[in-house]
C-alpha cells in the first residue's frame, strides 16, 4: 500500500501534477472519502472503488497516466507560448461532450443498486443499497412512497445489515415518540423516531458547555469537504468553533472546566488545556 510520501514519489515518477498540487491531490481523495488512512497506509473505500471503476470504464481515454503526463506537457508549452491554449480547451471540451453523452445514466444508478432482502420496517417493502456523497446507505424500494433510510452494517459474515439508530430515553416534545442519534451529511443530530411524520430535530451535543456565550454546548460538525469541527449549538448568535474535539476533564494546572483532543504526526492523540496550554498525557 502506498503511504502519502510513497504515492507522492509516484506521481512524480510518472509526471502527473507539480510539487505545487501533490498535497491538494492526496487531501482531495481523503476529503472525499475515496480512501482512508489505516497505520499511515492509504486505502480505498467503497465509494473509492466504485468511483474508480465508472471513471476508468467510461472515461478512459482520460483517466490513465498517459493523458496526465501528456496534458501536463502541453500545459507547459501553453505557458512558454508555443501553443494556443483556446485550441486546447476546444479540443477537450468536444473529448468531454462526446464521452458524457454516451453514458447512460439512469442505466448506470441502477447497476450501482444492491438488494439486501431486508424488508423496510414502515412499509414491508424490500430495502436496497443507494450512494450518497458520504457512501453507501439502505433505502426503501418503495421510495418515494416511503422515504425510509438506514445506516449499513455487516454481521460476522459480512453481510449487509441495517444498522439501528441508537435510541435515547428522552422523548419527542412534539409527538412523544422516542428521540434517536442520527448522522446526517455535517454530522450527529438528534431526530425523531417517527420521521418523515414528524420532523423534529435538535442538535447532538457534547454535554460541555461554549466557552464564549456559557449558554449553547458543543456540538460536532462537518464541514461541505467532509472535516470534523466543533461549534456551539446556539449558533448563528455564538460563532464559536474548534477543529480539535473537546473533553469533559477539568484541568490540573488552572481547573477550566474542559481539555482538548490534539493529533501528532504519527497520528497519536494527546490531551491540552485551551485556557493555559498545558499537556495532558492520555
Amino acid at each position: 500500500r502506498y503511504s502519502e510520501a510513497t504515492l507522492i514519489k509516484e506521481l512524480e515518477s510518472k509526471g502527473i501534477g507539480r510539487p505545487s498540487t501533490y498535497s491538494a491531490i492526496v487531501n482531495t481523495i481523503i476529503e472525499r472519502k475515496y480512501v482512508k488512512i489505516q497505520e499511515k497506509r492509504i486505502f480505498p473505500t467503497d465509494l473509492g472503488l466504485t468511483v474508480n471503476n465508472f471513471l476508468t470504464i467510461n472515461f478512459d481515454s482520460l483517466f490513465n497516466v498517459t493523458f496526465t503526463a501528456q496534458m501536463e506537457d502541453r500545459l507547459d508549452r501553453i505557458e512558454e507560448g508555443n501553443s494556443d491554449w483556446v485550441n486546447l480547451l476546444k479540443e477537450y471540451y468536444e473529448t468531454i461532450k462526446n464521452l458524457i453523452e454516451k453514458i447512460d445514466m439512469k442505466k448506470e444508478k441502477k447497476e450501482l443498486t444492491e438488494t439486501t432482502g431486508i424488508k423496510c420496517d414502515k412499509c414491508g417493502k424490500e430495502m436496497i443499497v443507494k450512494w450518497s456523497k458520504t457512501g453507501k446507505f439502505l433505502a426503501c424500494s418503495g421510495y418515494p412512497e416511503c422515504t425510509n433510510t438506514k445506516e449499513i452494517s455487516h454481521d460476522e459474515e459480512g453481510e449487509i445489515v441495517a444498522k439501528e439508530a441508537e435510541a435515547l430515553e428522552e422523548k419527542c416534545p412534539k409527538c412523544q415518540s422516542n428521540l434517536i442519534i442520527k448522522n446526517g451529511r455535517f454530522g450527529k443530530f438528534i431526530a425523531c423516531s417517527n420521521y418523515p411524520k414528524c420532523k423534529f430535530t435538535k442538535p447532538f451535543t457534547l454535554g460541555i458547555k461554549c466557552p464564549e456565550c456559557g449558554k449553547g454546548e458543543f456540538v460536532e460538525k462537518r464541514s461541505k469537504k467532509g472535516r470534523v469541527f466543533y461549534g456551539c449549538s446556539n449558533y448563528p448568535e455564538c460563532k464559536f468553533i474548534t477543529n480539535f474535539r473537546p473533553v469533559d476533564l477539568s484541568c490540573p494546572n488552572c481547573n477550566n472546566y474542559y481539555v482538548e483532543e490534539h493529533f501528532q504526526k504519527d497520528k497519536t492523540t494527546f490531551l491540552k488545556c485551551p485556557k493555559c496550554g498545558t499537556i495532558l498525557n492520555k
